[in-house]
């Protein structure tokens, strides 16, 4: 295990976490996360036996193995014995309003009572935390000290992953991406002076209670991510933090100079919805799942830039068939890219506003609205152009192929005299091509 800290900006992200690699590390430059404690090994330090009730606790965490998956245990028979973490004042920036989040993945045992108890105002004396009690069937979620009532969280008959995010005077937790209960006016994050996160046998003597990884912040001190991977199971909104990885606090979504990965985190097709107009470098489909982009709102590809310069605004699609029936804006020049045996459709209105779009990747993009309102060309680099939509505005077929209609993969370029526009409807049984030349 690799222990990676960078104090000295006050503590800006730790993370415990599952990193995939043999020993532990995690890249902290670029990731941001300060911390990791692999599933593989018993609590490192600074964790440490938690003795006020009971000693011993640290020595019954025992690191098993079944099949792919290597996690702690956490298993005896004395009350009150566990572990605990207390992050000291001077490493925390107090000043930091901007949250908190605690995540862990933990897998329920036949019989007992698991406490994990998390501080982030007063952590000496606990005068605020919360309380998850993990029973054999569900979990317990009270926040101590406060007028809320306690609310019961569900878990899965195998690994259930849990998420608290603290943010102002309100407290969500949230159950493998999607909210499991909402706590309002607890006050439980700010100001903070100190971090504490326990974990401890409660009543009812002999406990089981596996846990693969824990991970928290106070608040995003240092640079914000760029790239956003969706974080739900299903459909949800764009504009929810807590939907995308990594979790941000203050809530970031990718709205901006930002990347947006729809992945493999999926079931079954879903919606993700936006009924705000976003803006994104880059959005990339990689999931044998569909992803349907939908909402009141406009999806805006615009340039970036990263330390190598500028980024030009890209829809990579590299597996699968996805949808657009939100309206796409190109401010900039860009790209479709659609692998082989992909496809990327456009149900909602494609506009290019006067730039140039350039189709690569042999796979189809079907237009199914109008296209280029605006104004601009459309390059077909290779690949097919199909559906029955209307495309007015510039087209060079430099290699692809226009699907119904000109079938021929080295069909010559068409592309009208500067200033005229190109009508070229799709899905008929011919093509039909209209031109207004100009006066």
């Amino acid at each position: 295990m690799k222990c990676v800290s960078r104090f000295g900006m006050g503590l800006a992200l730790l993370v415990f976490a599952m990193a995939g690699s043999s020993d532990g590390a995690i890249d902290a430059d670029s990731t941001n996360w300060e911390n990791s404690w692999e599933g593989d090994v018993t609590p490192p330090a600074p964790w440490a036996d938690w003795t006020a009730i009971a000693p011993g606790g640290i020595n019954e965490f025992t690191v098993m193995t079944e099949g792919s998956d290597t996690f702690n245990r956490f298993a005896g028979t004395s009350y009150g014995a566990g572990i605990e973490y207390n992050v000291p004042s001077e490493e925390l920036d107090p000043d930091t309003n901007g949250g908190a989040a605690v995540e862990w993945r933990f897998r329920n045992g036949t019989h007992g009572r698991t406490w994990f108890d998390i501080a982030m105002t007063d952590a000496a004396s606990n005068a605020e935390f919360a309380r998850f009690t993990s029973n054999k069937s569900d979990v317990n979620i009270d926040m101590l000290n406060s007028t809320e009532s306690d609310q019961t969280g569900s878990v899965n008959s195998d690994w259930t992953t849990y998420r608290m995010v603290a943010d102002g005077s309100t407290v969500e937790v949230f159950k493998d991406g999607a909210s499991e209960a909402v706590f309002n006016d607890v006050g439980i994050n700010d100001p903070r002076t100190g971090i504490m996160m326990r974990f401890w046998r409660g009543a009812g003597g002999a406990n089981e209670f596996d846990l693969d990884y824990v991970r928290w912040t106070d608040g995003n001190t240092g640079p914000e991510p760029t790239t956003f991977t969706w974080d739900l199971t299903g459909a949800g909104d764009w504009n929810t933090g807590a939907n995308w990885s990594p979790v941000t606090v203050p809530s970031v979504v990718p709205n901006g100079n930002h990347d947006a990965i729809f992945g493999d985190k999926i079931a079954s097709a879903s919606t993700v919805f936006t009924d705000i107009d976003v803006s994104v470098r880059r959005i990339d489909f990689d999931h044998d799942q569909t992803y349907v982009v939908a909402g009141a709102g406009s999806i805006n590809l615009t340039t970036g830039t990263d330390s190598s310069g500028d980024l030009a605004p890209v829809i990579n699609t590299l597996q699968g068939t996805h949808k657009f029936q939100a309206p796409v804006h190109f401010h900039d020049s860009g790209s479709v890219n659609v692998a082989s045996d992909s496809t990327l459709i456009f149900d909602g209105a494609l506009h290019l506003t006067g730039n140039t779009l350039t189709k690569t990747g042999v796979g189809t993009m079907s237009i199914r609205n109008d296209f280029v309102t605006g104004g601009g060309t459309l390059i077909i680099a290779e690949g097919m152009v199909s559906g029955n939509g209307t495309l007015g505005g510039n087209l060079e077929n430099n290699g692809g192929v226009i699907s119904p209609g000109n079938s021929s993969a080295a069909a010559a370029t068409q592309s009208p005299e500067p200033g005229s526009s190109l009508l070229l409807v799709l899905g008929g049984v011919l093509m039909g091509w209209a031109w207004r030349r100009r006066k």
